[in-house]
């Protein structure tokens, strides 16, 4: 995934919705909740009803499972 033009600082301060994040994972909203729920994506709660995911956070996702050799999630 590239983020050209983003600092890391930017990028930890990006925070995606869980709808952006499955848009740009291409899978199901509750995919990434349950990737959210087992911990393989770290997510923050802003409310009792509220998740986000930092840009940065979703990258360290990506290329950990590109290390491990996942395709997708």
């Amino acid at each position: 995934m590239t983020t050209t033009g983003k600092t890391e600082g930017e990028r930890s301060m990006t925070l995606l919705k869980i709808n952006e994040v499955a848009a740009r994972l291409r899978v199901s909203h509750d995919m990434v909740t349950k990737l959210i729920n087992t911990g393989q994506l770290r997510a923050h709660r802003l409310s009792p009803k509220v998740l986000r995911v930092s840009e940065a956070d979703l990258v360290a996702f990506l290329e950990a499972a590109k290390r491990n050799g996942c395709n997708t999630p």
